[in-house]
């Protein structure tokens, strides 16, 4: 009899823990029982942060044309120094360029964390509907918090590491340097 107790308690445990990741499941991908009409929330913002507002971001660290010319003259200007050089060093291009990748990072880790914040908001209301188990409900918590953390700083490593790789090497030898290509076969 008391094993037949606990198989009924690990498979209402289970019941739980299956609803709970149903319920996550509708949140993020839209649809379900109760859909919010008062806000976006789930997948819906998820969508909104990722097409709306990091183009945004994306933008708010841009140079207009004019200040890009401005900055790569003066960057040939100081590489060149008292010489006055008959080619553009492609150091100076280098540098605007690399600033300019720079300025993707902060965007994006602006986008890792408003996801993982939202991700988080959408784990807590899940397992509000379990809140008369609140063991259960703290190590559902832990457990898909810590993970959540985990992926979120696998995301933010993989975002360095590709901000470093576009770093590593600027090819200068691209149709998008003033024409360089065509000014040489000319």
């Amino acid at each position: 009899k008391q094993w037949y107790q606990r198989r009924v308690r690990a498979r209402a445990m289970m019941q739980m823990v299956n609803r709970v990741n149903h319920d996550f499941e509708e949140m993020i991908e839209g649809g379900g029982h109760s859909v919010d009409t008062k806000s976006l929330s789930g997948g819906a913002k998820i969508n909104t942060i990722f097409h709306l507002r990091f183009p945004g971001y994306l933008n708010e660290g841009r140079l207009d044309e004019s200040e890009l010319r401005s900055e790569i003259g003066f960057a040939i200007r100081n590489i060149h120094g008292v010489r006055s050089g008959l080619f553009t060093p492609d150091a100076a291009f280098e540098m605007t360029v690399k600033r300019q990748i720079e300025t993707l990072r902060p965007p994006s880790m602006k986008c890792i964390q408003q996801v993982s914040t939202e991700l988080h908001e959408v784990i807590m209301k899940c397992i509000d509907k379990i809140k008369n188990y609140p063991n259960l409900q703290a190590e559902i918590d832990n457990l898909v918090s810590g993970y959540l953390r985990e992926c979120e700083q696998q995301c933010r490593d993989q975002v360095d590491q590709l901000v470093q790789v576009e770093l590593s090497y600027i090819n200068t030898n691209h149709d998008d340097f003033i024409g360089f290509t065509s000014a040489t076969k000319a």
